[in-house]
Formats: structure tokens, sequence, C-alpha cells
């Protein structure tokens, strides 16, 4: 995204370690806080953060573009479906 010159481009980035319980969020959360807030500081860039399934439903709609990078092995995307 910092290389995005398209004003009309933006970006709203729902990622948190709290959806995988408070354990994990406790112990791993930090190890992300750099790259959130390099997401804060780019003015192309909403960092959200986690928001529960009702709102992610609701606003889904709006969006021209769902992407679900992952650094987890997983079969299955919980979020796409």
């Amino acid at each position: 995204m910092q290389e995005i010159e398209n004003p009309n481009i933006k970006l709203d980035v729902y990622s948190s370690c709290k959806v995988y319980g408070s354990e994990f969020e406790k112990n791993t959360e930090k190890d992300f806080e750099a790259l959130y807030e390099q997401a804060r500081k780019l003015p192309n860039v909403n960092y959200i953060g986690y928001k529960p399934n009702e709102y992610i439903r609701e606003v889904m709609p709006s969006y021209d573009m769902f992407v679900y990078p992952s650094i987890f092995e997983e079969t299955s995307c919980a979020s796409a479906l």
C-alpha cells in the first residue's frame, strides 16, 4: 500500500490475535504490533483491528474485494465461508 498513489484505493485491515482467544492474544499480539502500527501510519490504510462476525457481515457488501492472507496452514478459510 506504500506504493499506491491512487487516492481512490483504500484498504481496511481487520486483524488481531483476539479472534484466537485471550491466552493467544496475550502471548502473541505484541509480535504484530509493529505491523499494525505501520498500517495505522499509511494514509490509504484504515487499521480497524478485531470486529465481531456480525459487524463484518454487515460491512462486507460495501467492499469491492475481500483478501485473506494468512501465515497459518489452513484447510479451509472460515472467513471466506
